[in-house]
């Protein structure tokens, strides 16, 4: 994406490019989880009890 501007950057300027593009994504996805918080009407409680559970594909043994 920065090659798009054909510009020579300093290291410095490529690390803030990188960071204000990282920042651009998290909001996004703060902004995905708020509407799912919201929807699904979560509560503290439920992210307490998420936290701790655990959904992990049980591993199926093959006969040997």
């Amino acid at each position: 994406m920065l090659r798009a501007f054909d510009r020579e950057l300093t290291e410095e300027q490529e690390k803030e490019i990188k960071q204000l593009i990282a920042d651009y994504f998290f909001r996004l996805v703060d902004q995905e989880a708020d509407e799912i918080e919201t929807q699904k009407k979560y509560t503290p409680d439920d992210f307490e009890k998420m936290a701790h559970e655990h959904h992990r594909t049980p591993y199926q043994q093959t006969g040997r």
